[in-house]
């Protein structure tokens, strides 16, 4: 009875070539995830502002990261 011989080179190979494989497909979900994530935080941003501004109201934001102002956002409705 012969035993089938175990070639650990090629299982190696086979080994690495899947984990390459589960790895792209890993940065490309990630990705994928980054990209979808900045169009929703966009298209709310856009939201946010035409609800504003259709309705008449005024919208103030300010952020701030270690005391110091980073960013303003101030929407006001153009009434002259």
């Amino acid at each position: 009875m012969m035993m089938p011989s175990l070639d650990v080179k090629s299982t190696l190979s086979i080994v690495f070539e899947k984990s390459l494989v589960l790895t792209q497909r890993c940065v490309q979900q990630l990705c994928a995830l980054c990209v979808y994530g900045v169009g929703f935080l966009c298209l709310m941003i856009l939201a946010i502002t035409a609800h504003t501004l259709l309705n008449g109201q005024h919208l103030h934001l300010t952020a701030s990261i270690d005391g110091q102002e980073q960013m303003v956002l101030d929407l006001r409705p153009n009434t002259k």
